[in-house]
């Protein structure tokens, strides 16, 4: 038989409760770290094309994210951009 004592459940629940609060305030920074980051990128968008090809930056940002593949972060882009109008 194990020496351990056992955990009080209530304890046991804190603990958990405690990492996962860890957990949001990690992945709040991250998420609010990718948000500057992709509207920096949406921002300076029209140094990366030529004037004269596309009508919009936002055009341009579309027809990329029409390539991507990854439903998720196309949405977390289209946010994003909706966000700077």
């Amino acid at each position: 038989m194990s020496d351990r004592p056992q955990q009080d459940p209530l304890e046991r629940e804190f603990r958990h409760e405690k990492h996962i609060r860890r957990a949001v305030m990690l992945l709040e920074t991250k998420r609010k770290r990718m948000r500057q980051e992709l509207k920096q990128f949406l921002v300076h968008v029209n140094f990366l094309i030529p004037k004269t090809e596309y009508r919009s930056e936002e055009e341009f940002v579309r027809d990329a994210i029409d390539r991507l593949g990854d439903d998720a972060f196309a949405q977390l882009l289209i946010q994003t951009l909706q966000e700077l109008k």
